[in-house]
């Protein structure tokens, strides 16, 4: 018998499909990590503008809080 080297066409075919699939997950996993860092920034901006406020309010007196013209938030 002729001891024949090399890959025959059913494993070159198997490789590429996991390779493809592996590429899909990887390029879905750094999608959502985009998209996480994207959420983790806004999260990250609205605490730090509410931390601002609380500061701003502890620094007045309870009679100017009171006072004060209520905001129209949208």
């Amino acid at each position: 018998m002729c001891n024949k080297r090399g890959f025959t066409l059913l494993e070159v075919l198997l490789t590429i499909v996991l390779i493809v699939a592996a590429f899909a997950a990887l390029s879905q996993a750094v999608s959502s990590g985009f998209f996480s860092a994207a959420e983790n920034e806004n999260d990250l901006v609205a605490v730090h503008l509410a931390q601002e406020k609380m500061e701003e309010l502890r620094n007045k007196s309870y009679s100017t809080i009171a006072n004060e013209a209520k905001a129209v938030v949208s």
